[in-house]
């Protein structure tokens, strides 16, 4: 759903209320108060992603902080409610300067980009933990959220920490100390002091230094891809990457940062990874530990 607080606020604040569990229903939730943190003791997530999200959009709105604030359907996915949004191309998105998601784990990033590419300017992160004062700092490291959706229309599109781990699974866990103090400090933010800097139309990929077939002349608007043609749109890529990579293995050893990336926004560490492969092929620790 949409809800307009202020007219002129050129703000969106957004969160989507979707989760990946796979029962429907109640759940019990537990709190440890030695440590300040909610999780679930069954084979199941406990859906601070992004339920935490959606707690703080609704505090926002019952504290009148100016904003267009958005609830999107269907993030987990692929960005169906926000992609449906953005294709629309809604005139009231034309004076929207920064959209920010409460989607990231953590308790200090401040999402400059995403899928590869610039979404947010260092600018406009600065500005940001000015007004939160909440530590907050630049991470070019993001995978997606709704917020991606629409940085070809609207300037600054960030994500930000909201103090939850391991997403996606039974180990999820909510850090409340950290919750409810970003709950304040979005409240009583100046959001006046907020604008955009990046130019949308303007697209800076990202560039991590190993030759996957993304990697950009020059990271700027004029950049080309080993593959790419003037003109090319996203599904000519599509066709073109799964033309070129015979199996799953393939496009895992072209794309092995964006691969971790998604692991990680999945809930994954190095060690819970190692686990379960060798949980899967038991077989490897016998072979080769020998």
């Amino acid at each position: 759903f949409r809800g307009v607080i202020h007219p002129t606020n050129k703000i969106i604040f957004m969160a989507h209320h979707d989760t990946v569990h796979r029962t429907d229903g109640m759940q019990k939730v537990f709190y440890d108060t030695a440590s300040d943190v909610a999780y679930v003791d069954h084979n199941e997530c406990l859906g601070a992603d992004c339920t935490t999200g959606v707690f703080l959009i609704l505090e926002m709105i019952r504290y009148k902080v100016p904003g267009l604030y958005i609830i999107h359907t269907g993030e987990e996915c692929g960005g169906i409610g926000s992609s449906e949004i953005v294709r629309g191309k809604p005139k009231w998105l034309n004076d929207v300067e920064a959209c920010i998601s409460f989607d990231r784990y953590g308790t200090n990033s401040i999402i400059t980009h995403q899928m590869g590419q610039r979404t947010c300017s260092e600018s406009f992160a600065n500005d940001l933990e000015s007004i939160l004062k909440m530590n907050l700092k630049s991470d070019s490291g993001g995978v997606y959220t709704d917020s991606y959706e629409y940085c070809g229309l609207v300037s600054e599109c960030t994500n930000i920490s909201v103090g939850y781990y391991n997403q996606h699974t039974s180990k999820e866990s909510q850090d409340m100390n950290f919750i409810m103090k970003l709950r304040d400090a979005l409240i009583n933010a100046d959001w006046s002091k907020i604008r955009g800097y990046r130019d949308p139309t303007v697209i800076e990929y990202d560039d991590w230094g190993y030759d996957s077939g993304w990697t950009s002349k020059n990271k700027k608007s004029n950049y080309v891809s080993k593959f790419d043609r003037a003109g090319a749109t996203d599904d000519d890529n599509y066709d073109y990457l799964c033309s070129k990579y015979s199996s799953l293995e393939r496009v895992v050893e072209a794309f092995p940062y964006e691969v971790s990336q998604i692991l990680q926004e999945y809930g994954y560490d190095k060690e819970g990874l190692i686990k379960d492969i060798l949980n899967h092929h038991s077989w490897m620790s016998e072979t080769w530990y020998r």
